[in-house]
């Protein structure tokens, strides 16, 4: 278990050399066209995917930057008992494709619901990121620690899975 961990590059300790990167746009200058990001993380179809669901191209740049800033996400996902409580919420769409409708689940689907979600947006993204469950749920029901994109580009799995298929 302990060759699935990664751990993430060490942070550089402060520089004295700080530089103010405060940035004051001048109002009488023309706007330019969204860029996709000044590292480039991003191509045209993950964008427009991720435009398809809504962000706009100011968010895919964000998220484009963030993946370049923080090269390793990590959840911590509780898979206690107290998931079992229907006090959670998810959005369900409608029939018409548009409209979507919160309902009540347990806290568990909720999270499944969010993970799920998140699962497919770093495999989009080739975003590394790992999941671990705060207790082992036995060999039965899968590992307690499980990642996407983690393992570099080259071993990327597509499609990606759902944590609850089978591969």
């Amino acid at each position: 278990m302990d060759n699935d961990i990664i751990y993430a590059p060490p942070v550089p300790p402060p520089s004295d050399n700080v530089v103010d990167t405060t940035f004051v746009p001048d109002p009488s200058a023309p706007t330019q066209p969204q860029r996709m990001s000044q590292n480039g993380d991003l191509d045209e179809n993950q964008a427009s995917q991720l435009v398809s669901q809504g962000y706009t191209r100011g968010m895919t740049v964000a998220m484009s930057d963030c993946i370049a800033s923080f090269p390793l996400r990590i959840w911590v996902v509780d898979n206690s008992g107290s998931m079992a409580n229907p006090d959670g919420s998810r959005l369900v769409q409608m029939p018409n494709g548009y409209d979507y409708r919160a309902v009540s689940c347990t806290r568990w689907k909720e999270i499944q619901d969010t993970m799920e979600y998140h699962i497919q947006l770093a495999g989009l993204l080739k975003a590394p990121t790992v999941f671990r469950l705060l207790n082992n749920p036995g060999v039965s029901a899968g590992p307690q620690i499980f990642g996407v994109a983690d393992k570099g580009r080259r071993f990327h799995p597509f499609p990606i899975f759902k944590p609850h298929e089978k591969r």
